[in-house]
């Protein structure tokens, strides 16, 4: 289709009269809009809902555009699990009562994604052997020794399960292969949670293969039930009351029909959570099924709620996995092994499930199994090695919820993994006992278990860090108790490389020995763990070397060519993006000097400023020195003093006062405002381009590298302009476009957009403007050059809302009707007022005229009306290897940037956790 070809729209007469109105209205609005800084995607679109238009079709149409984000990276993995909290509580070794009541939130996430698909590894992630490719975190628990009557012991429990299950020939018939199977799915980028109506195995991660339908059994179709219940717990509730009111019907009359014995192994594992207990009330909840494990979840968007509530969450959350477990095992093990399951054989196999969790780890060797495919990636650097490690995290199957967190550094070799332990209340209050069969457990039997998977868990994600790199020498694993009162640590170790080596992970029976034996610190009474000091922090120097965060305004290293070339720099300076950077140093420093003596801090401060070199912290040493002798300023208010020597120039004084003239609707005086701050520093050139010389603003580090790469080789000096003069551009641009004035709004955006180029708000009160004055070609040309180079979704959906606008105020309705659905396919949260739009916009069209909603349609038919489909191929690499140059050269200030941006675009719980391995800034 060309453009030619739109002629044939012009008869909408409907569609002229309103998109007229609506193109002058909605650009007078996004005007005023970007004229306050803080202001994102969607402060940009909901001036427009102002104008009346039909709410109709937005749940519809958002699906019909479906979810598909901008294509974070390889490897990037899956997508989140929307508002999901992890609420991981670790094992409580010592728990005096089952449920303590507290509040507070548990502000920690888990992540559910995957990276690339690993070179020889099956479907399931997983390599021929059934491990876990890229060294995921595997959970090996013992079941309960005989004599506390939780399980039988590691061997036995094996053993109990093969009348059951028979031989392990690898085919995922016994309860050790069952926690080494695949996890199907892998690489699936539709997002981490199978549908309610995804059945059982063959819907979520555990299936290995796919399978004709069938009729869903018993226990698939109350797992359904569950899933799509908007009350899981009130489901669940009725699935247990109708298993026990079969099981009677059944005692009584031998013709009546059973439950299935995962049925009754369900409600039994309900009953022990506590699901008929009234006495701590819960949150509003729902339940998902996991992509990566195909375990349940129980997602809760409650951000108080009681520790007993918490623990309630989880116990129930274990019990569907339990069951899910079982039918898991019984299913893979064949019709004739599975007629005849007992309940007491369902017990000994998720016993034997759980006593196997280290299996799910290949044995360390020397060599790291993880395998990445990024183009230029290094395997063995920082980002390679938190990826596959935050992927393990997700990975690992087990019935508790596992949080984890960590920190790595390579140059020493060195991860250091903090575990949030599993309360033993939450453990189950039934156990099968050889010679007993099931039995209740005690609360002593309950923290022995605890203790057992707590530490079983911490080898696994030791092994699962030695897996990721050949770097990594040693691995430091902490497990730590998080209540409402207190935070206390059960165990700790440094584990070597070589000694691990020697660890047969597939064949733990104690692992109280296994860690005694590898020089961990842990204190026990009888196999069940006791408090012991801290061994370290995650914010240690030996993880988090202060070196990472040096600030590339004063930073002097000369980066490696591979580094360079992914960054656009040849020095660590060239990345800088802070024109206060220095100032806020030097005011650091002269906070900490400060004394009782007016005098001696105005020398200390005038000499800080001559050490400086800098003009501009010269400026600011002078300006705070008067205000400190005239006595405007005390001596003993540091935040004052940091803020003058830092803001307190004519022109930021201006911007702040201009903010608060822009929240009382008095444009004329802010535009006074403004106007008379940046006449000097216009007319004296001070930040005027020259021969040798430009100036520009960046407001991310993103935004800088993605500038040295696509436009920073002219060989010219880049010298940085504040912040505040760029702000000021901005909203005098639209403060004036707000007052009908757009030739002037358009003089000082065309300012703003030239030395502010990667900016979104600077094109965009640009393109406003031009649109006001019905430049509509040049607005169009503009917004398509800025998504030639557009980089995040939100910024790509800013352009294609005022795209829309513009084609449908051309009557190019196709075209505008592209955009919005563009829009919908690349931003994470719903855009009801998009959609609204959308919606009334398909009305305007004839049957049969709408665009496909899908994503490849879209894409070509934006082409065909010359209109970028961001982020382009080229934008999606820079952004890739800028990503991993900046973690591998651990350039951290560059590096949380681009996180920050990938995590915001994908949700994806891979690249959460990457994001919180990334350590705070230091304190200096």
């Amino acid at each position: 289709m060309q453009r030619d070809t739109r002629d044939r729209e012009a008869d909408v007469e409907r569609a002229r009269r309103a998109s007229h109105a609506r193109a002058g209205a909605a650009a007078a609005c996004l005007a005023l809009a970007v004229a306050t800084p803080a202001l994102g995607l969607p402060a940009l679109l909901l001036p427009a809902g102002v104008l009346g238009l039909v709410a109709v079709g937005v749940a519809s149409l958002a699906a019909r555009a479906g979810t598909a984000r901008v294509a974070s990276m390889e490897g990037a993995g899956g997508h989140a699990r929307d508002g999901r909290e992890g609420a991981s509580f670790s094992p409580e070794a010592d728990a005096g009562s089952d449920e303590a009541e507290g509040t507070g939130a548990d502000a920690s996430t888990g992540a559910a994604g995957n990276p690339d698909e690993a070179e020889g590894t099956d479907e399931a992630g997983r390599d021929a052997e059934g491990h876990l490719a890229a060294g995921p975190a595997a959970r090996d628990e013992d079941a309960s020794a005989p004599e506390d009557g939780a399980a039988a012991a590691d061997g036995e429990a094996k053993a109990a399960a093969e009348p059951v299950a028979g031989e392990d020939d690898g085919d995922g018939s016994s309860p050790s292969a069952l926690a080494t199977s695949g996890t199907g799915g892998f690489g699936d980028p539709e997002g981490d949670v199978v549908p309610a109506d995804a059945g059982g195995p063959e819907g979520g991660a555990l299936a290995t293969q796919e399978e004709p339908a069938r009729e869903a059994s018993p226990f698939e179709a109350a797992c359904e039930r569950i899933l799509a219940s908007p009350d899981p717990v009130a489901e669940m509730r009725l699935v247990v009351d109708d298993v026990h009111r079969r099981e009677i019907d059944a005692d009584v009359d031998p013709e009546a029909e059973a439950p299935t014995v995962e049925e009754s192994f369900l409600a039994r594992q309900l009953d022990d959570a506590g699901l008929m207990d009234d006495s701590v009330e819960l949150p509003e909840l729902s339940c998902i099924r996991l992509r990566l494990t195909g375990l349940f979840y129980l997602r809760y968007a409650a951000t108080e709620m009681t520790y007993a509530a918490k623990l309630r969450i989880i116990s129930l959350e274990a019990a569907l996995n339990a069951a899910q477990l079982v039918h898991t095992f019984a299913e893979r093990a064949g019709t004739e092994v599975a007629d005849q399951l007992d309940l007491e054989g369902a017990y000994r196999i998720y016993q034997g499930f759980c006593s196997s969790i280290c299996a799910q780890v290949p044995n360390v060797d020397g060599r790291a199994t993880v395998r990445t495919t990024g183009a230029g990636e290094n395997p063995n650097g920082e980002w390679a090695v938190r990826r596959a490690l935050s992927w393990a995290i997700e990975v690992i199957r087990l019935p508790y919820r596992l949080t984890a967190n960590y920190r790595c550094n390579l140059a020493l070799g060195d991860v250091a993994i903090q575990v949030d332990l599993t309360p033993a209340s939450v453990f189950p209050r039934s156990a099968y006992v050889e010679g007993l069969g099931v039995v209740p457990t005690s609360g002593e039997m309950r923290r022995k278990e605890a203790s057992r998977y707590a530490l079983r868990v911490g080898l696994s994600l030791a092994a699962c860090a030695f897996h990721t790199s050949q770097r990594v020498r040693h691995v430091w694993v902490q497990g730590v108790l998080d209540t409402p009162s207190s935070r206390t640590c059960y165990y700790h170790a440094r584990f070597s490389r070589s000694a691990f080596s020697w660890l047969e992970l597939d064949g733990i029976v104690d692992p109280i020995s296994c860690y005694q034996c590898l020089g961990g610190h842990l204190h026990h009474e009888g196999g069940v763990l006791r408090p012991v000091e801290m061994g370290f922090s995650l914010d240690d120097e030996r993880f988090c070397p202060p070196r990472r965060y040096e600030l590339p305004n004063s930073s002097e290293r000369v980066l490696p060519e591979r580094y360079a070339r992914a960054l656009g720099a040849t020095r660590v300076s060239d990345l800088a993006i802070d024109e206060e950077g220095l100032r806020s140093q030097v005011a650091d420093d002269v906070v900490r000097g400060l004394g009782s003596s007016t005098a001696a801090n105005v020398r200390m401060m005038l000499d800080l400023a001559k050490r400086a070199e800098d003009d501009s912290v010269s400026r600011a040493a002078r300006r705070t020195a008067r205000r400190l002798i005239d006595g405007s300023l005390s001596d003993d208010d540091g935040l004052a003093v940091r803020e003058e020597f830092v803001h307190g120039d004519d022109l930021s004084r201006a911007v702040e006062r201009a903010n608060g003239l822009a929240g009382d609707q008095r444009f004329p005086a802010m535009v006074e405002t403004l106007e008379g701050a940046l006449a000097p520093i216009e007319e004296k050139g001070d930040f005027e381009d020259g021969a040798d010389t430009v100036f520009r603003y960046f407001g991310s580090y993103v935004d800088r590298t993605f500038y040295n790469r696509l436009h920073g080789d002219d060989g010219r000096e880049l010298r940085l302009v504040p912040r505040s003069y760029v702000e000021a551009l901005i909203m005098l641009s639209g403060a004036l476009l707000v007052q009908g004035e757009p030739e002037r709004a358009t003089r000082w955006a065309r300012r703003a957009a030239e030395v502010a180029p990667m900016s979104p708000r600077a094109c965009f009160v640009l393109s406003s403007s031009l649109m006001a004055q019905g430049a509509t070609e040049e607005a169009t040309g503009l917004l398509c050059r800025f998504l030639e180079e557009a980089h995040d979704a939100t910024s790509a959906a800013m352009a294609y809302y005022q795209l829309a606008h513009i084609e449908w105020a051309q009557h190019h309705l196709l075209a505008a009707q592209a955009c919005y659905l563009r829009i919908l396919g690349i931003v994470r949260q719903p855009v009801p007022l998009v959609a609204t739009e959308l919606a009334y916009l398909a009305s305007l069209l004839g049957e049969g005229d709408e665009v496909d909603a899908d994503p490849e349609r879209v894409s070509a038919l934006l082409e065909a009306y010359g209109i970028p489909v961001a982020p382009t191929e080229r934008m999606e690499r820079i952004f890739a290897e800028g990503l991993s140059a900046s973690f591998d050269a651990e350039l951290f200030p560059v590096a949380k940037s681009f996180i920050d941006v990938l995590a915001s675009e994908t949700g994806d719980d891979v690249i959460m956790g990457i994001m919180r391995s990334v350590e705070g800034e230091p304190d200096q």
